[in-house]
């Protein structure tokens, strides 16, 4: 999927920001006040999720992102996150949750719920470790 095309093929009230810092904090008060995050992996990432698919998330905010056979192990599609496979599901699902913010508000909260539980960075080191310490038993 090319990144670049979407915007101009959704709606002209678009606003595209780039070159925000996380440093700042404002990059997360901008996912929270989105109505959709788009999230469209690039094209050399076969699997797995970047730092700001859990960013949108811990943040509060609407994430709609491309397909990523991993979604299915940590969250609920339509639930915790929507997802789209190809360009005419991206513009479908946008145009839709554009238009249905109870539904979209709630996904949002279930996503930031799940992310705040189960994905966190000590979530992750506790498991790194036992992982490890697992390991370091079989040698």
């Amino acid at each position: 999927m090319d990144r670049k095309r979407y915007p101009c093929k959704l709606d002209r009230k678009i606003e595209i920001r780039s070159g925000v810092s996380y440093d700042s904090g404002d990059i997360f008060k901008i996912y929270k006040k989105s109505k959709i995050n788009i999230n469209i992996s690039l094209h050399c990432i076969e699997s797995g999720f970047s730092q700001s698919f859990f960013d949108v998330m811990a943040s509060g905010g609407f994430l709609l992102t491309n397909y990523q056979s991993e979604i299915e192990d940590f969250f609920e599609t339509g639930k915790d996150i929507a997802v789209f496979h190809d360009e005419k599901e991206l513009l479908e699902l946008a145009s839709y949750y554009l238009h249905h913010d109870d539904e979209r508000e709630e996904i949002a909260r279930n996503g930031q719920e799940k992310v705040l539980k189960n994905h966190t960075y000590r979530k992750r080191l506790t498991e790194i470790m036992r992982i490890v310490d697992c390991s370091a038993g079989l040698r």
